[in-house]
């Protein structure tokens, strides 16, 4: 039971090691929503433009830089 203990207590440095990972596993879980988001929000455009229910030069569309 005691290598359990200093295995979670990390030497002292516990508060830290286990914050970054809390920290890291919290950014990556907004990363993957976005993620999501995101490829939703682009299907959509793709299976508007696909069916021709948008134009290509309307607001939502972005134009393509020269």
């Amino acid at each position: 039971m005691k290598e359990i203990y200093n295995f979670f207590e990390m030497g002292g440095y516990a508060l830290y090691v286990w914050s970054s990972f809390g920290f890291t596993f919290i950014i990556m879980l907004i990363l993957l929503v976005k993620s999501y988001k995101d490829n939703r929000y682009n299907r959509k455009i793709y299976q508007d433009l696909k069916s021709n229910s948008i134009k290509p030069n309307e607001k939502n569309v972005k134009k393509p830089q020269t």
